[in-house]
């Protein structure tokens, strides 16, 4: 895009960007809210239904697809780089693999998996904390996430895109503030004003059945229940005026890169990447000592001020699709079969209780009361009369025989509609003969599950590049190399490659890693080390840590060991070299 530079044209143009990528803002959320529903409480009323199938189901396959106790990064140094490279590389993915976990980068994943699944797509965005000095992650709900082209589904191929939220009254007249434009404070726009009833909760809970004239002027009848069963909905309330936030990623291509405009509604802009990095010199920025000078790399950008020809977003999105940004939801394919589950659970449920106490015919009584009647059919009851033809007839319902049969085949369409099988999902089958059977089984039936276990691993690696740029940004801390030297993280030579492989964040694959990792050890393809790595085991650093000194015990005892009897320096026997010759 070409901006303009004219301040009131610039604002105009940044207003229509983020009206362009909300056009279809409304449309996405009351379509979120209908899947938001289903997988929470299994039905688009809001009522309370016997089980909930749908919640129980996605966890299932987001087990499948990720782990994030397994996931493990592999940063690679560029190819045939000096000793020194690859051994700063290595250090520098321990210490990302321990951020990963330690800074909960690993469970934000697998929540926003879940919803992802449950919505369509979800969106990550990344930072650094200077309050605790780690990487941070922040799930982006799609509603609040806007594409100027919905029919690109690359999110970096994107003009622009706008990530919206509110901020408290506060605040925004703080930023109005340090932005020189307290004039507009008048302007600023709520969204959520606090309402308070002038009517007590019972008379809000009102249903008002019929009146008593055209209007509600005349005598109104109605129930109010006093003690109502609440639901919940999960819903934040926040008690306070809010304000609109935009923050607009737009692709400038005079300066090549990202530009980050921030504006509240409806059109202040109160910050213009372009102009903080114009204001950040390399002195301003913080320094590490001897680290500054390599902090170059991340400061030639003149328009981003995140990282250079970089957004803090990475998208998730299980389903994509060619010519459709948000991909399709996985939930889409089981609301049908959760109303068939909720349909077939209330006959059950119905049938159970008429069978339990069945409904009774009373004929030929003289005098039979509602209160006999009622008594009728309990513990230690009965009934005397006088006419002979009197008696009580039962009508017990017959169950039918498929319908429980019907229930637990919804359960089987719902494995096949995700790409399961029984023995995938853990569960017997008939016909298995033995473990190397069902082994078989489990992998030629695992195809498609795993298909899009594999598809995990960009937006896996996306969020693992992004952390380590920031690290490298901005961590000072220094690492140690297996050589024991010691170096910052910005030092690492930044052509590194990096993989996350499916066999590294999903279960399907644990199998087939450990087979693999038993094979190349076996034909000396890797060492001891490696294996330990491969296999990640639980105290894998302390494990590689006593491995690696008891080598060097080896070693030492090695070279302290005189040379056997007959035997030269060099260790060959004399006159071996003349032998031979």
């Amino acid at each position: 895009m070409i901006l303009p530079k004219d301040k009131g044209r610039l604002a105009t143009y940044i207003r229509w960007v983020i009206d362009t990528c909300f056009d279809s803002q409304k449309d996405r959320t009351s379509m979120y809210e209908r899947r938001r529903k289903y997988y929470l409480f299994g039905t688009q009323a809001h009522e309370e239904i016997l089980y909930n199938r749908m919640t129980s189901h996605l966890d299932l396959v987001s087990s499948f697809l990720y782990s994030g106790d397994r996931a493990q990064y592999d940063i690679a140094a560029p190819r045939n780089s000096n000793p020194v490279v690859v051994a700063q590389t290595r250090a520098l993915q321990d210490a990302w693999n321990d951020d990963f976990r330690d800074t909960g980068l690993s469970d934000l994943f697998g929540v926003a998996l879940d919803w992802a699944l449950a919505l369509d797509c979800i969106l990550i965005k990344s930072g650094w904390s200077n309050m605790k000095d780690q990487n941070f992650g922040k799930i982006i709900h799609p509603q609040d996430f806007g594409v100027f082209r919905e029919d690109e589904p690359d999110l970096d191929s994107q003009e622009a895109f706008t990530h919206t939220f509110v901020i408290g009254y506060d605040e925004a007249v703080q930023r109005l503030t340090r932005a020189g434009r307290k004039e507009d404070i008048d302007r600023l726009e709520t969204v959520n004003t606090p309402f308070v009833s002038p009517f007590p909760n019972l008379i809000t809970r009102l249903i008002v059945t019929a009146t008593g004239g055209t209007d509600l002027t005349g005598n109104i009848m109605g129930q109010a229940p006093p003690s109502p069963l609440l639901l919940p909905d999960y819903h934040p309330k926040v008690n306070q005026p809010l304000v609109r936030f935009n923050e607009v990623y737009v692709w400038d291509d005079e300066h090549a890169d990202y530009r980050i405009f921030e504006v509240i509604e409806p059109d202040m802009i109160v910050s213009d990447s372009a102009k903080v990095v114009e204001a950040k010199k390399l002195g301003n920025v913080k320094a590490f000592g001897e680290n500054k000078k390599y902090l170059e790399q991340f400061l030639d950008s003149t328009s981003n001020d995140f990282l250079p020809k970089e957004h803090p977003f990475t998208l998730v999105r299980p389903h994509a699709m060619p010519e459709y940004f948000w991909g399709r939801a996985h939930i889409d394919g089981l609301i049908k079969l959760q109303d068939w589950s909720n349909e077939r659970l209330d006959q059950i449920h119905d049938l159970l209780d008429r069978q339990a106490n069945p409904s009774k015919v009373f004929s030929g009584f003289m005098g039979l009361t509602d209160e006999k009647m009622d008594a009728m059919g309990g513990a230690d009851t009965w009934v005397y009369d006088q006419l002979p033809n009197a008696k009580v007839e039962y009508l017990t319902p017959d169950m039918p025989e498929d319908l429980f049969a019907d229930f637990n085949q919804i359960g089987q369409i719902f494995l096949e509609a995700s790409g399961l099988t029984e023995v995938v999902a853990g569960r017997g089958e008939a016909g298995v003969r033995s473990r190397g059977h069902a082994r078989e089984l489990k992998t030629s039936g695992s195809g498609r599950i795993k298909k899009l276990a594999v598809g995990l691993e960009a937006p896996l690696v996306r969020l693992g590049d992004l952390g380590v740029k920031l690290k490298m940004k901005n961590d000072d801390d220094v690492l140690t190399a297996d050589t024991g030297e010691k170096f910052y993280p910005a030092q690492v030579d930044p052509k590194y490659t990096m993989r996350i492989a499916g066999h590294s964040h999903s279960p399907l694959f644990s199998d087939e890693s450990k087979e693999m990792a038993a094979l190349l050890f076996k034909a000396q393809a890797i060492d001891q080390e490696m294996l330990i790595r491969l296999l990640n085991p639980p105290a894998r650093d302390n494990m590689i840590a006593a491995l690696r000194e008891r080598v060097r015990q080896q070693q030492l005892a090695a070279l302290s060991r005189p040379p056997a009897p007959g035997r030269g320096a060099s260790g060959k026997a004399r006159g071996e070299g003349n032998a031979a010759a």
